[in-house]
């Protein structure tokens, strides 16, 4: 058996942060990746882009560490916006987070 396991790519433009991020997340590697989203937000002055639409798998507290990272961004009064596709977006869908998890257009490559 193999640990899922992701990795991710910050790039600040003018302010924005945008995060991109493959992989596998679940509870065996969301501490730390709520660690990464939550230093992109503290350094970020006006916003930070999730973009998940390289990730394979993300489960339950995958979608704790967005929130969670949502909600310290909020409290800096920072804008915080999740790019999501195919099984990221089904999961968001499902869990009820995507009026709270703003989704935008999948950034440029």
């Amino acid at each position: 058996m193999t640990v899922a396991d992701w990795a991710a790519m910050m790039q600040d433009v003018n302010g924005v942060f945008t995060v991109r991020v493959w992989g596998e997340i679940d509870l065996a590697n969301a501490s730390r990746f709520r660690e990464y989203l939550l230093g992109a937000g503290s350094m970020a002055h006006d916003g930070v882009v999730v973009d998940l639409c390289a990730v394979r798998h993300l489960d339950s507290s995958a979608v704790h560490a967005l929130v969670a990272a949502r909600a310290a961004a909020d409290l800096r009064e920072v804008r915080f916006d999740v790019a999501a596709d195919g099984l990221t977006r089904k999961v968001i869908d499902l869990v009820g987070l995507t009026s709270l998890l703003r989704d935008v257009p999948e950034p440029a490559a």
